[in-house]
């Protein structure tokens, strides 16, 4: 256990802050996003306010400014302020939890997040991501596939294609249903 210097009396936020913000020398990106956080606590209440009289309501007021933001916004700035807080009261410069009464925000999942960012505008539905979309024909599709893998997109996209152009349809055709600008639609020649 490693015992850390104990000041007495009454700490101003300023001096907290820094000697928080010095144990992370060697971590850049911690220290720098902690310190946009605390920066914006100070600025709220002063560099000469009490560190043991940082309250829930102090806390709040500095969410605020991230209360609209994503989770992981947050949660991030939630994660300095907790983390200050935390060393504070190791040193004996604050006795309550100021942060005891704000929640992390619920983070989405990453596959979550383009359904909820791509939404059909006449059902309000969220469109599935091409991953998703592949996936799902190939769990549905593995039983008639001959190597029991499954289908994928781009295979019925071609097969779609070599069907058109068994009907007889022209490669210009063709080509503006594959998207294909020259001669590279490659199966597609081979299926006429």
């Amino acid at each position: 256990m490693i015992l850390l210097p104990r000041p007495s009396g009454t700490v101003p936020l300023i001096v907290a802050v820094d000697r928080f913000l010095g144990r992370f020398r060697d971590d850049p990106g911690t220290r720098a996003t902690y310190a946009e956080t605390l920066a914006r606590l100070r600025a709220l209440v002063g560099d000469d306010f009490p560190t043991g009289e940082l309250s829930c309501e102090v806390y709040g007021a500095v969410m605020a400014r991230w209360y609209q933001r994503a989770a992981n916004s947050w949660n991030k700035r939630l994660s300095a302020l907790n983390s200050f807080a935390a060393y504070a009261r190791r040193q004996d410069w604050l006795t309550t939890d100021p942060g005891r009464h704000l929640e992390r925000g619920k983070v989405t999942r990453g596959r979550d997040k383009a359904i909820l960012v791509d939404m059909v505008p006449a059902t309000g539905r969220g469109r599935l991501s091409y991953l998703r979309v592949e996936y799902l024909l190939k769990q549905a599709s593995k039983l008639h596939d001959p190597h029991g893998k499954g289908y994928t997109l781009h295979q019925l996209r071609h097969s779609g294609l070599k069907h058109l152009a068994e009907k007889g349809r022209s490669a210009p055709e063709l080509q503006a249903k594959s998207r294909h600008t020259s001669g590279d639609a490659g199966p597609l020649r081979q299926a006429r």
